[in-house]
C-alpha cells in the first residue's frame, strides 16, 4: 500500500476523488476523454493508498482507486444522513470490514458501483436503496464480494414507504462468495 488517511472523509458535491491506482479517464470539453497522466500505477488494484475511515459521497461525486478500511459500525463509502443522493460513481476500490462496504441508503439518477473487491463486511456487500427519489438508474457491475454478513448486493426500493419510484437496475458479471444470507436480494415494498 502507498501512504495511508485515517479519518473521515465528506465530499463535497461534484468531486472526484481519484487515486493514480486505476487507469483515470475525464471527458473534457476541450479534449475529449482524457486520460490522466500518470494513472494506472496499479491496475490491479493490489497497490493503492489508504483510507483508513468512511468516504462520504455527495451529489455527483465518485470515489476511485482507494483501500478502504472503515470502523467496525461504519460503511466504507456512504450516502449523506439526509436527502437523496444523485449520480455517484464507486469504481475500482478495494473494501475491508466494517458494516457495510458500500451502503447508499437513498439514492436517485444515475448511481454506478463498480469494479470494486470487497470482503468482509459484517452486514451486505453492497447496499442501495432507493426509497422517497422518483426513480434511479443503477448499475452495480464487475464487483468481486467475499463473506458479506449478510447479503452479497441488495437492492431495496420503497422499503421505507416512500413515493412510488421506477427502477432500472443493470446487476451484471459480480462474484459474489460465502455470503451469510444471499447472493443478490432484490426488495420492493411498494408500488414501484
Amino acid at each position: 500500500s502507498r501512504g495511508a488517511f485515517t479519518g473521515n472523509v465528506a465530499l463535497a458535491p461534484g468531486t472526484r476523488l481519484l487515486s493514480d491506482g486505476p487507469v483515470q479517464r475525464l471527458q473534457t470539453a476541450n479534449a475529449g476523454l482524457v486520460t490522466l497522466p500518470f494513472s494506472g500505477a496499479s491496475p490491479d488494484l493490489s497497490s493503492l493508498p489508504t483510507i483508513n475511515g468512511t468516504i462520504t459521497l455527495a451529489n455527483d461525486s465518485t470515489v476511485s482507486g482507494f483501500n478502504i478500511n472503515p470502523l467496525a459500525a461504519n460503511d466504507g463509502v456512504a450516502g449523506p444522513a439526509v436527502g437523496i443522493l444523485t449520480n455517484a460513481l464507486v469504481d475500482g476500490n478495494v473494501i475491508r470490514g466494517g458494516n457495510r462496504g458500500v451502503g447508499l441508503d437513498d439514492v436517485g439518477g444515475d448511481v454506478v458501483v463498480r469494479n470494486n473487491i470487497i470482503s468482509g463486511s459484517a452486514a451486505s456487500g453492497i447496499s442501495l436503496g432507493v426509497q422517497t427519489s422518483t426513480g434511479a438508474n443503477l448499475d452495480v457491475s464487475g464487483n468481486t464480494i467475499t463473506s458479506p454478513g449478510q447479503n452479497g448486493i441488495e437492492l431495496l426500493v420503497n422499503t421505507l414507504a416512500g413515493a412510488g419510484s421506477s427502477v432500472r437496475a443493470a446487476v451484471t458479471g459480480n462474484t459474489i462468495g460465502a455470503a451469510g444470507n444471499n447472493g443478490i436480494a432484490i426488495q420492493n415494498d411498494a408500488a414501484s
